[in-house]
């Protein structure tokens, strides 16, 4: 197997879109270099997507907020959680 990804197969090889390895690359979350072959496409070190998807998983998959109506003050509401 190869060592480096394009954005593409990076995709499919973590679940997810290429549009979310876009932004985790825009974001710092992954790096990447120029295919010398064609600078139009994006290589990604597997390791570095190995290393993602056992350790940042919550960056795949989609953010919810803290304060999202499904998780504010249930804890608080809870008597049972204390």
């Amino acid at each position: 197997m190869r060592d480096k990804l394009t954005v593409k197969e990076a995709a499919t090889y973590l679940g997810t879109t290429r549009q979310k390895i876009s932004r985790l690359l825009k974001n710092g979350a992954l790096k990447s270099e120029d295919n010398p072959l064609d600078n139009r496409y994006k290589l990604i070190d597997l390791v570095d997507l190995d290393r993602l998807k056992v350790y940042g998983k919550y960056l795949i998959e989609d953010e919810v907020s803290e304060e999202s109506p499904k998780n504010s003050g249930q804890e608080q509401d809870n008597p049972l959680a204390a």
